[in-house]
């Protein structure tokens, strides 16, 4: 993996960040009793605020959010 592109790179870490965060959500779900969007949705927009600034990516989430 490090002898990948510096971009590349970056792409093959937030690819690899999606199961990890999908097994937190699931721990949280199953574990704790914690009630969710589904399994894939909280990570969906995680990642969408770390492609983003917080700000922008929170302003973002509550427009669409907000429309819907």
């Amino acid at each position: 993996m490090y002898q990948l592109p510096i971009e590349e790179q970056s792409l093959f870490k937030g690819i690899l960040l999606i199961p990890i965060g999908v097994l937190v959500v699931v721990f949280l779900r199953v574990i704790v009793g914690l009630k969710t969007s589904g399994t894939f949705m909280p990570v969906l927009i995680a990642l969408a605020f770390i492609q983003t600034t917080l700000l922008t990516g929170l302003v973002g989430f509550l427009l669409i959010v907000s429309f819907g």
